[in-house]
């Protein structure tokens, strides 16, 4: 090898053996393989405009830009630092037992989302009393159990958490149980789209089904007016089951409204479809979206 030649090379570096310098390459240049510095310099005074910096040449091309560090002088180069966000510990898997199931999945992808699997994989693994002595989590026969979560659940959530955008198929009950998982362990992002979700299914969830749902995980109620204008408007009165679905305080509060919207349109014969849908988006909004004392 002689002394022009290079002596590294990868994607992103470019050392020879004369020049002893650095090519942070955005754009792989097939001129810059196996050159010395003469060959390289030649190149960029021809073809490129170079903006100098005190330790360092950036090299403007139409399909890249390309800095190329002086090593002559290691003081002078920039330190090499850890990404925050995408520098993965080695340790990134963590096996999971959800029923009798067993789950892989990374570390990372829960504790970007849940603040409790976060302060889960922070606590000091405990060791294992089995022969191989692996900490939690490591290893088939030491998984981290997850209690009262189904195989379902778990399953939808990773799947909707590694295809963030691909959830355009998925039928009610896989949102519901979505919906579960990410309540139990504070998974904001996924709570906010479920809400949106379930509101917009086709065929329609039915209202009363929908309110039961966002009253059980806590769901914010403004996605959810429509349900509860359309539960207020109708004429028949809550079946059997739709009474056992619905929690006491939110029944109680959808039976004072339609007592309040049947008043109201007993009030006035000649309302309008305009007058009575307006009727009902009022009664919505001071019993459920200003919190009105029912007593």
């Amino acid at each position: 090898m002689g002394d022009n030649t290079c002596v590294y090379r990868n994607d992103l570096l470019t050392v020879t053996k004369e020049q002893v310098g650095v090519t942070t390459d955005l754009g792989l240049d097939p001129t810059l393989l196996l050159t010395g510095r003469g060959r390289c310099q030649q190149h960029f005074g021809d073809q490129h405009k170079k903006l100098e910096t005190s330790n360092s040449s950036r090299v403007c091309t139409q399909d890249a830009v390309k800095i190329v560090y002086d090593m002559s002088d290691p003081d002078k180069l920039p330190p090499i630092v850890r990404d925050e966000d995408f520098y993965l510990p080695p340790d990134e898997m963590a096996i999971f037992l959800v029923e009798d199931h067993l789950f892989r999945a990374h570390r990372y992808l829960l504790a970007k989302y849940s603040p409790i699997f976060r302060d889960m994989f922070s606590l000091p693994a405990a060791k294992s009393l089995n022969s191989d002595n692996s900490p939690e989590g490591f290893t088939d026969s030491r998984p981290i159990v997850l209690p009262e979560v189904t195989i379902l659940e778990f399953r939808t959530l990773l799947h909707y958490l590694y295809n963030m955008h691909d959830d355009s198929t998925m039928p009610k009950e896989s949102w519901v149980a979505l919906l579960s998982v990410a309540h139990r362990y504070d998974i904001a992002v996924v709570q906010s789209r479920t809400a949106k979700a379930l509101v917009a299914l086709d065929p329609p969830v039915n209202p009363v089904e929908l309110i039961a749902i966002a009253s059980k995980y806590d769901l914010p109620r403004r996605p959810f007016t429509a349900a509860l204008e359309t539960v207020i408007r109708r004429s028949q009165p809550f079946s059997i089951d739709e009474i056992e679905m619905l929690p006491s305080d939110m029944l109680t509060a959808l039976c004072r409204g339609r007592e309040w919207y049947i008043r109201d349109c007993n009030r006035s014969f000649s309302m309008s479809e305009a007058g009575l849908a307006a009727n009902a988006q009022r009664i919505v909004k001071d019993i459920f979206l200003k919190g009105v004392d029912l007593a």
